[in-house]
């Protein structure tokens, strides 16, 4: 498993700096703007999402995909090995996104003049952890479509499930609120901030874990 999980990461490694840049310029221009919380919050669920599509990406590359069949991993080790690596990575990217929010802060803060509501790091941690959550809900989602059918064909499978998704419920009035139910709820959210913290991790984790055990089934049946 822990061979897997290396092999996924130095496939990683032609991407590293590409996917740094993009960071990078995405936390500065965010933290500029004043929204540093966003910026944290974009490099997180960013770092994941970017990485679970270039290992999707790179496994239809050169037949890599079959390749990595045959080498000494069992199908079990390749899935689940792609998941904690995604996983891993998902949480460095929690300690990069708290890094760069902080320090462009104190650049921008130091150029531009001190900022006494810019966040602390407490809640640049706290933006991080939950958008990294809804990060691993969209790999979740995403990442079977990918065993199934491939990078390219699960991606637009799965780009045509949501917008269905959200069209349907857009027409049918699903989930509609009206403004003095959705206050309430933002009044409790903001009450109750480290208890749904709490719920969205383990849901997303939850989720994850299920999404690794549908791949897995579709990994064993599937024909390589």
């Amino acid at each position: 498993m822990k061979t897997a999980i290396i092999c996924d990461i130095k496939t990683l490694v032609p991407f590293l700096p590409s996917i740094g840049i993009t960071l990078v310029a995405v936390c500065a221009f965010l933290t500029l703007g004043g929204s540093g919380l966003s910026a944290v919050g974009s490099v997180a669920v960013m770092m994941v999402l970017l990485c679970m599509f270039s290992l999707a990406g790179y496994d239809d590359q050169g037949g890599w995909g079959r390749f990595r069949a045959t080498m000494p991993f069992s199908r079990r080790e390749v899935v689940v090995g792609r998941y904690l690596a995604v996983l891993l990575l998902g949480l460095v990217g929690i300690a990069l996104a708290v890094v760069l929010g902080g320090a462009f802060q104190a650049l921008f803060g130091a150029l531009l003049g001190t900022r006494t509501d810019a966040p602390g790091v407490a809640e640049l941690v706290a933006s991080s952890v939950a958008s990294l959550a809804c990060g691993l809900v969209i790999c979740a989602v995403a990442m079977p479509f990918s065993v199934k059918f491939g990078a390219m064909r699960g991606m637009r499978f799965f780009a045509c499930a949501v917008a269905i998704v959200i069209s349907v419920r857009v027409a049918l009035g699903i989930g509609a609120m009206s403004p003095g139910v959705l206050a309430g709820i933002v009044r409790w959210v903001d009450e109750n901030l480290l208890m749904c913290l709490a719920g969205i991790v383990a849901f997303s984790l939850a989720l994850y874990a299920a999404s690794c055990a549908v791949s897995l089934g579709i990994y064993e049946k599937k024909d390589l």
